[in-house]
């Protein structure tokens, strides 16, 4: 019995939540439809047979459909309790008076349980046949075709009716609200997770930055073209130059001519092959007094 008063948890977060609500749904439909119509067993008995009949179709089908959503076949388990509540609905209003049945009012539930458990689209089309099926009975009992009623509509059963759609509608704000604040729950919570990751990005970017400033190595960025797109400081410090005094450099105007075909050749090589290791290499570097200083 626990097994079907817990609701499953799967790995994906989606079907985990249907199938919360699917359980919600259900155990409100089978603990308000059972008590519901034992009441009215006792205070119109010519009707027991049908009370019967209902509460043990539902009761039935609502303990399958738990089970079937403990499988993880969530969607089909949502679609066939539409199905269910459709033609049991659809029976009840043909056999009690027809669009003036209370059953009828259940349309609407089975509408807002379609976009609860499967989306908009399947709510329209849910909301395109029950109002087809309305349609239907009104025709029905304009042309003759309906029978007689089976039950005698009076003031307690449309009070009871009443509380029985109250009873899901209460179901089902709960299950609106909790969906809303999981929601809520979760944006919280990514959005403190990026302030967190962007925190960490912003301490790494100010620890490597301080690393380049302060060290003595010459460290720089090149493009494709040879282009200098960065520099650490001690890099122009060697050659006497403030970064922002041009807006594009060449590091070849800081090498020795009879270094430069050989830089050009290394340079392509590196494009071609990216992530290869380096050759050893060595560049003779014009600093700040003209003097050719050799670096690796």
């Amino acid at each position: 019995m626990r097994t079907f008063l817990t609701p499953p948890t799967f790995e994906d977060t989606g079907r985990t939540q249907t199938a919360r609500a699917l359980y919600v749904i259900l155990w409100i439909l089978i603990l308000s439809v059972t008590s519901l119509l034992t009441f009215q067993m006792f205070l119109l008995p010519g009707n027991a047979p049908r009370w019967l009949l209902i509460v043990g179709g539902i009761d039935g089908a609502s303990l399958a459909l738990l089970g079937l959503t403990r499988r993880g076949a969530t969607r089909l388990a949502s679609v066939l309790l539409l199905v269910m509540l459709w033609l049991i609905v659809t029976a009840l209003a043909f056999t009690g008076s027809g669009v003036r049945s209370p059953a009828v009012i259940t349309y609407l539930l089975i509408v807002l349980i379609a976009g609860l458990l499967l989306g908009q689209r399947v709510s329209l089309a849910a909301a395109a046949v029950c109002n087809l099926t309305g349609l239907g009975l009104v025709w029905a009992e304009a042309t003759g075709a309906m029978p007689p009623s089976a039950v005698n509509q009076t003031p307690l059963i449309f009070w009871l009716a009443t509380v029985l759609y109250t009873l899901l509608i209460i179901g089902l704000q709960y299950l609106t609200t909790s969906a809303i604040q999981e929601t809520l729950r979760r944006a919280q919570q990514e959005l403190a997770e990026r302030k967190q990751a962007q925190e960490a990005l912003r301490v790494s970017e100010e620890r490597f930055r301080a690393l380049i400033e302060h060290s003595h190595d010459i460290i720089g960025i090149l493009s494709a073209e040879g282009r200098l797109e960065y520099a650490s400081p001690s890099a122009w410090r060697l050659v006497g130059q403030q970064p922002q005094s041009r807006a594009v450099w060449d590091l070849r105007e800081f090498l020795h001519p009879n270094d430069v075909a050989r830089f050009a050749e290394n340079l392509q090589s590196t494009m071609a092959n990216p992530g290869a290791p380096l050759a050893w290499t060595e560049y003779r570097v014009r600093d700040e007094a003209g003097r050719w200083r050799l670096f690796e």
